[in-house]
């Protein structure tokens, strides 16, 4: 844990709506709550792992350790969430809970998705090409530095406003002013990849698996981004930087089609190419995002 601020619970306080602790997301293997940093009095995301009967306690850790590692790799790098500490957890799998910035509306307490913001129509074209050049540089920025994130895809895509509008302040119901910003907010998006449970070191990406038929079926229908020589378990190592603009890929692909963006889509095609040999590199993928400003 060297060089990782320990924290402890009495800095930090639930955050309720209507009448109950306000939890941002849940899967598998844990929950993210949002509080708040007494001593800052800023709002913050804290992650814990799930503690059950059946939970893989060895798994949990390492899941913790890579994303702990990740996040301390990139900390203060806009694209990623900025990393505030780790505090004891007795409840957690893993002996603690992850705190990080709260990347969302601070009114609303709501956090806004990349799929979110496009099923809604939040996003002008301008902003949906910003945010998809936000993905790509974060990814460029990994693989630079020698790590894969493994699981892009847009629910890993929170948007983050500058507004400087307050907590206090009136607005609109949801919090948002993508398209129409008060005139007293300096309001602007920028899209940041969360969730480093599954990124690794490009030397220590995991090993190719011969999954049964009946889970490849299964991986092919409920996880779209993951590339197909992962789920076939080919190569080396499956998971690459090659298998990351696969995914970036299907998050472009998942983009244009909720927007109906040919650009976007045409570079999604590429990126999606079966072969990993055949894909572009992460920089010629900035390069052309960043000409359809």
């Amino acid at each position: 844990m060297a060089d990782v601020t320990i924290l402890e619970w009495s800095r930090f306080s639930n955050v309720y709506r209507h009448g109950l602790p306000i939890t941002l997301g849940e899967g598998d293997e844990g929950y993210v709550q949002l509080m708040r940093d007494n001593q800052t009095n800023q709002l913050v995301a804290v992650k814990t792992w799930h503690k059950e009967p059946h939970t893989d306690v060895s798994m949990m850790n390492d899941v913790f350790n890579y994303e702990l590692a990740a996040m301390k790799k990139f900390n203060g790098v806009k694209y990623f969430p900025k990393l505030i500490g780790i505090v004891p957890n007795a409840d957690s799998a893993v002996s603690f809970s992850l705190v990080q910035e709260f990347i969302g509306d601070i009114r609303s307490k709501r956090t806004l998705s990349l799929l979110d913001a496009i099923n809604d129509n939040e996003l002008m074209y301008q902003e949906i090409v910003s945010a998809a050049l936000d993905v790509s540089e974060a990814l460029a920025e990994m693989h630079r530095n020698g790590w894969v994130h493994c699981d892009v895809k847009t629910d890993n895509v929170i948007l983050k406003t500058d507004s400087v509008l307050q907590e206090t302040d009136v607005g609109s119901d949801n919090g948002w002013w993508i398209n129409e910003p008060p005139t007293n907010s300096s309001a602007s998006f920028h899209a940041k990849l969360i969730d480093f449970g599954g990124a690794r070191p490009i030397s220590e990406a995991k090993l190719p698996k011969k999954l049964p038929k009946k889970m490849k079926k299964y991986m092919y229908e409920m996880c779209p981004q993951i590339a197909p020589e992962v789920v076939e378990g080919l190569g080396k190592v499956p998971y690459s930087f090659e298998s990351d603009v696969y995914s970036f890929g299907r998050l472009l692909k998942d983009i244009s089609e909720l927007s109906g963006l040919v650009e976007l889509d045409q570079l999604a095609n590429r990126c999606l190419a079966k072969s990993p040999k055949k894909r572009p590199n992460i920089d010629s993928v900035v390069d052309e995002l960043k000409k359809l400003q």
